[in-house]
């Protein structure tokens, strides 16, 4: 029996040969239709999800081909049939060193490419990978070149992975038509060497029962995990719309009857007010490839003085910390904190200060500040509520950042192509009357 077995390809081998070969073949169609959908903006979210399907099939297959390798060298495959050619040995050889380039190459290449930051078209594209959602994958050692070096390499790296995958299905004609005329002219049985249930070469014994379950198993969660993937790729993220508008300042001037209600100064200093963080919150709101994101920064501190009949004398400053981004998708939240956006490595936070406010009658008003990130100084106007009641204070306020303004995704998308240029920023406070 161990003689028999020495002439078939072992239980590891042959669910690695199936998990790759499947995984490079369907990568390449999936690869051809992603790049299509992503360019219409119906589809574009859907294709932004599968580039990041796509990248964490491609690490598995990278991973997978290096395992399978491994075990080649160590465990020498089946010998060839004695009634090969020498020509058709050299050929059978040179398919499958050439399937290895592949295997290797093709999805380091595309690996090169996205850690490279660009785009085919030379336009810069940072967007880090998630393997399958569960972590971060790290980029390539190119990501940290200088810009004119990565583009090039980009480029390159790019051209290289088309011609792999072409590479790939020329292959693959190459080792099907060989394997079918093993079977059909030859008759010699190779085929089920590798094919389980395919007739295998005469004289070797049945496979045992541990073969035949261990490869039941294992061809059954290629199947299983194939499938999945599938729906994964093929299930469209679902699309919404931004909020509706907050209350814009000339949406909220106060009417004549209102401007009667304006409380009156009554010379007294304003009030200081100590925060709840537990009870506050700073959210924000918009749109990637046309569906909504939701994030809030976790971390902020505010210093607050303010009375509504002493609103001359009111101010208000509060340091958000841009390093605490909190956001159910963790390749948008660790995307925010790159250097073209809120660049968290140089400037870790953000400052919001006004001292101009407004009564807009009844229990709302507005406030006229500026808004400081990475350096840049933007205005911002915020309506917000107000209510004081035995000491403490409730505010709610909304407003929309113009996020070009604020120089944020100015490299990848200065357009607007890709992330909604307004944010909707959504405050709420509660603060208790400090002694």
């Amino acid at each position: 029996m161990q003689q028999a077995e020495t002439r078939r390809y072992a239980v590891v081998a042959i669910v690695l040969h199936w998990a790759i070969a499947l995984g490079v073949l369907a990568m390449i169609p999936f690869g051809w239709w992603m790049s299509e959908i992503i360019r219409e903006p119906e589809t574009q979210a859907h294709g932004a999800a599968a580039f990041q399907l796509h990248k964490s099939i491609g690490l598995s297959i990278l991973a997978l081909s290096f395992a399978r390798l491994l075990w080649r060298l160590l465990n020498p495959p089946p010998p060839l049939p004695a009634n090969m050619t020498g020509t058709e040995r050299a050929l059978a050889l040179g398919v499958h060193i050439g399937f290895y380039v592949v295997m290797i190459a093709l999805p380091l290449s595309g690996w090169i490419y996205v850690s490279a930051g660009f785009d085919a078209e030379g336009r810069p594209l940072v967007v880090p990978t998630y393997w399958f959602g569960l972590f971060q994958a790290p980029h390539l050692p190119i990501a940290g070149a200088d810009e004119a070096v990565r583009r090039p390499v980009a480029q390159a790296a790019m051209s290289a992975h088309s011609a792999l995958a072409w590479g790939a299905i020329g292959l693959a004609a190459l080792h099907a038509a060989g394997a079918l005329k093993h079977q059909f002219v030859n008759k010699d049985g190779v085929l089920g060497r590798m094919v389980p249930g395919a007739p295998e070469e005469g004289g070797l014994p049945p496979s045992s029962p541990a073969r035949r379950i261990g490869l039941g198993v294992g061809l059954g969660a290629v199947a299983l995990t194939a499938a999945a993937l599938t729906m994964a790729a093929l299930t469209p993220p679902a699309r919404s719309q931004l909020p509706p508008a907050a209350t814009t300042a000339t949406a909220a001037v106060p009417t004549a009857a209102a401007a009667t209600a304006t409380p009156a100064q009554d010379g007294r200093a304003p009030q200081a007010w100590r925060l709840d963080p537990a009870a506050s919150s700073i959210r924000f709101s918009g749109a990637s490839a046309g569906t909504a994101f939701n994030g809030s920064f976790s971390r902020f501190e505010a210093d607050i003085v303010f009375s509504p009949n002493a609103l001359g004398r009111s101010r208000v400053r509060v340091r958000i910390d841009t390093t605490a981004i909190v956001m159910a998708d963790a390749m948008q939240a660790s995307t925010l904190r790159r250097q073209e956006w809120f660049d968290t490595a140089n400037h870790d936070d953000a400052e919001f200060e006004a001292e101009t406010f407004r009564a807009l009658g009844g229990d709302r008003y507005e406030a006229t500040g500026s808004l400081k990130v990475k350096g840049r100084l933007i205005p911002v106007t915020l309506p917000f509520t107000l209510t004081i009641a035995d000491g403490v204070a409730a505010m709610t306020g909304e407003t929309r950042i113009d996020r070009i303004a604020a120089g944020l995704g100015l490299t990848s998308d200065p357009n607007a192509q890709w992330v909604s240029r307004d944010i909707v920023v959504t405050i709420q406070v509660q603060a208790t009357a400090a002694s």
